[in-house]
């Protein structure tokens, strides 16, 4: 442990060049668009996600044949596919016009 402690002041004096700069604090733009950057990028996997649901859903249904019980799961799918882009697709709508409408974006 007295080891350890020893190195603290060390290292806090190597870190006062690089805090004194003040060039790697982010401003509140670069924090907002790397927010924004980051949703944008979630929300795009999860759409693609449904929409393998979806396509996973599709593919079940045409290789059900007569099963009937196996036609109802891939309705399910199909069906949970089609309300989640639906979902999410309206709110990102909703979200853009939001924005777009007070300016913020």
């Amino acid at each position: 442990m007295k080891r350890f402690l020893r190195h603290i002041p060390l290292t806090l004096a190597s870190l006062l060049p690089t805090g004194a700069s003040a060039q790697w604090l982010p401003t509140v733009e670069t924090l907002y668009e790397n927010i924004q950057a980051l949703l944008q990028n979630v929300i795009g996997v999860l759409m693609v996600l449904a929409g393998a649901v979806f396509a996973w859903g599709v593919i079940s249904y045409l290789m059900a044949g007569p099963d009937e019980k196996k036609v109802v799961d891939a309705r399910k799918y199909m069906v949970f596919g089609i309300i989640t882009l639906a979902v999410m697709l309206s709110a990102w709508t909703l979200a853009y016009l939001f924005l777009d409408t007070f300016g913020i974006f």
